[in-house]
């Protein structure tokens, strides 16, 4: 049930914006747009790891 109360409450910016709400969400991405955000997987792959931040932002 938390996830779909941050989904309800951020239903205008999607799950874009649900991200900002909601820190585990957020813990669960891991790749976006071409971006790494997971750490430990950018570390095992020698890859960069990009913000949660940016990777939105594109």
């Amino acid at each position: 049930m938390p996830l779909c109360r941050t989904l309800w409450r951020s239903q205008t910016g999607g799950w874009r914006e649900a991200m900002h709400f909601d820190a585990a969400l957020a813990r669960g991405l891991s790749t976006h747009a071409g971006h790494l955000t997971n750490t430990l997987v950018s570390e095992d792959l020698g890859m960069s790891t990009a913000t949660l931040e940016a990777a939105l932002a594109v």
